[in-house]
């Protein structure tokens, strides 16, 4: 098959939906049972990763590609909900930085376990290499699309 823009950029948002439905569908059934949204999950996630557990909410922002203002609010709601507790920085008072309560941590823990169950039957199905050339495929997509990203936002700013 000869492979054109369009032909890629096709089967590209075609795969991309697909991925998409489906990851929404597998961790909706998860994260609605602790009443979380699927937004909400990210930001948990992304914290919880965060080196020492704890980010402002402008590398919050970064990380998920969403709006400072967005999350701000975003994180407001959860600390009144007990998810994370905000808190000022002490060297710079205009930074509010993000950390995970206990419970939140609990829950992240019971959702990852609750995830490999349903991963761990799959993945056993597939070899070693068949994982490999998956992450390998992703990882070369990321780069793409991060080129795209920068040469639109380059693009854009002439």
């Amino acid at each position: 098959m000869q492979w054109d823009i369009m032909t890629f950029k096709t089967s590209f948002w075609d795969v991309l939906r697909q991925i998409m439905g489906s990851g929404d569908r597998m961790f909706q059934s998860v994260y609605e049972r602790y009443g979380l949204t699927g937004v909400q999950l990210r930001l948990l996630m992304d914290i919880g990763h965060a080196r020492e557990g704890v980010l402002s909410v402008g590398a919050l922002s970064e990380s998920t590609c969403m709006a400072g203002a967005n999350v701000s609010a975003m994180c407001k709601k959860m600390e009144r909900a007990g998810w994370v507790t905000r808190t000022r920085d002490t060297q710079d008072e205009r930074v509010v930085n993000i950390s995970l309560t206990d419970h939140a941590t609990d829950v992240l823990g019971q959702i990852n376990d609750e995830m490999c169950r349903r991963f761990d039957p799959v993945g056993a199905q597939m070899s070693e290499q068949d994982m490999e050339d998956i992450v390998r495929g992703l990882n070369r997509l990321n780069e793409m699309v991060k080129l795209m990203s920068q040469q639109f936002t380059y693009t854009k700013q002439k």
